[in-house]
């Protein structure tokens, strides 16, 4: 009866008092970047509000740094949680350190964390890596791949190489949605390009520390470029999708995938996860711009002005592009689910242009890259109070997307390169009042942990501004975490 009695007093003295935990980047911190991290108080009333926080060095224990916290509220239907910010950024020394702050029931403290140069590199690069790796196709599905019927029955091509999709697809996909005119994501060839991109990246830093990640990026960088040219049709584009249909997943199923699917709910175990629509005509197999075909060429040119060859030469590689880009070029509309382009056509095929213009040196892609980036930065618009967002269409319709977000700023960054000085003042106004808006959306709510907001649209044709991918749009009932967005 004593214990129970003092179980309930200790209890009720740490729900008045408030729960805290202190939240920090697990994966760490840049010496000379920002640092902060949330102290959380959950229930108690202004008695547990805490006010100072220490800096402890993890192997120590001693005190390196104290300082004030800084209130940061709540989050609307968060329950009784409440924020204060810890901002230790100017301690720049590199170590592993640990976050404290005093309570009425004693000190809370995060867990270890990292202060060092690169700290992102050091400690997640090498298992991205692996990831992509490990998701390689392989065994009887690269088998049965190398071998795959043509759609028209005509004979048989090899689309061997690639990634699975996810966890359970074993797909291989240049993208999907295209019945939803604004939601394809860029999938195995943004992956080719942001690994020989970052390969390059890291080759300009001349770090020795990332001397074996630079050699597996461009090893699995290669590797994908190789999968780019297997899919290439003769005069016309990519295949857009490798198919694994069947419960079973069986390598004698998978099939050249039919673009023009949604999703669908499936009502028994019976029924498809898909309901597709006839392809017809003689590209309808194959990809556009902004069905991962431009991002393709952009990977593929990248991928010509590496340091070694793959299964297929430099040389292969760039005429891959070059052929791609000039078909799309001329035939793009035609292989649009509602024959219009919009924002995702402009800055995958400014991708494109831009690498092109790199590696070939010709004038006509530079050509390419101004008209569209033109196009792109005219696409800054505003519509009511919501002002210099970037619109999807013709109209006003706000472009958001629920892992492609940054790619119209991406790429005007990436074509800033190569253009000229006053193109490279427009890309610079432009980039910077979409990153303005940006600000605006994500601070017009109390937001202490700096969640990026959107503008989004809803089935409805409503617009508003929220932080998650709506369920409610013309893909639905597909959706996708914002892991992949951010």
């Amino acid at each position: 009866m004593r214990l129970s009695a003092l179980l309930f007093v200790t209890l009720l003295s740490a729900a008045a008092s408030g729960q805290v935990r202190v939240l920090v980047d697990h994966v760490g911190y840049e010496a000379s970047g920002p640092k902060q991290a949330l102290v959380e108080v959950e229930g108690g009333g202004s008695a547990a509000a805490p006010s100072h926080f220490v800096l402890l060095d993890a192997k120590t224990g001693k005190s390196v740094m104290d300082g004030a916290l800084a209130a940061a509220g709540d989050v609307d239907r968060w329950g009784s949680r409440r924020f204060w910010t810890a901002d230790f950024s100017e301690w720049k020394k590199a170590g592993h350190y640990v976050l404290s702050v005093d309570t009425s029931g004693g000190p809370a403290r995060s867990c270890e964390f990292e202060i060092n140069d690169n700290v992102l590199e050091r400690d997640t690069l090498s298992d991205v890596i692996y990831y992509f790796k490990g998701q390689r196709a392989s065994g009887d599905f690269n088998r049965a791949d190398a071998h795959l019927p043509l759609p028209d029955g005509s004979g048989f091509v090899d689309l061997r190489g690639g990634w699975y999709d996810a966890t359970g697809d074993y797909g291989i996909h240049f993208s999907h949605q295209n019945p939803a005119s604004y939601f394809n994501p860029q999938q195995v060839p943004l992956v080719v390009w942001t690994l020989l991109k970052s390969y390059r990246v890291l080759e300009a830093r001349q770090d020795e520390n990332f001397s074996e990640y630079r050699r597996r990026m461009l090893d699995e960088g290669l590797f994908g470029a190789d999968f780019l040219v297997r899919m290439k049709r003769p005069e016309g584009s990519f295949f857009e999708s490798i198919t694994a249909p069947g419960k079973e997943k069986l390598a004698e199923n998978r099939r050249i995938g039919n673009p023009n699917w949604r999703t669908q709910i499936k009502k028994s175990a019976s029924e498809s996860t898909e309901r597709v629509a006839a392809a017809e005509g003689p590209h309808a197999y194959e990809a556009s711009f902004r069905a991962g075909a431009g991002v393709a060429i952009a990977a593929l040119a990248l991928a010509s002005t590496m340091p070694e060859d793959g299964d297929f030469t430099r040389a292969q590689y760039l005429k891959t592009a070059e052929e791609a880009f000039a078909f799309l070029e001329a035939h793009n509309r035609e292989l649009l689910n509602d024959g219009k382009e919009n924002i995702l056509d402009d800055y995958c095929a400014l991708l494109a242009a831009t690498e092109l213009y790199r590696a070939a040196q010709k004038a006509d892609y530079r050509d390419a890259a101004d008209r569209r980036a033109n196009h792109l930065i005219a696409r800054l618009t505003r519509s009511g109070k919501y002002r210099d967002y970037w619109r999807a269409d013709d109209g006003t319709r706000p472009y958001f997307h629920p892992s492609d977000a940054g790619l119209p700023v991406i790429s005007l960054i990436d074509y800033s390169g190569i253009a000229s000085p006053e193109q490279q003042a427009s890309v610079r106004d432009a980039v910077a009042r979409s990153l303005r808006f940006e600000l605006r959306v994500t601070d017009e709510v109390n937001n202490p942990f700096g969640y990026a907001r959107q503008l989004v649209r809803m089935g409805d044709g409503s617009v508003r501004t929220a932080y998650f991918f709506p369920h409610d749009t013309e893909a639905a009932p597909w959706w996708q975490g914002e892991d992949a967005r951010l």
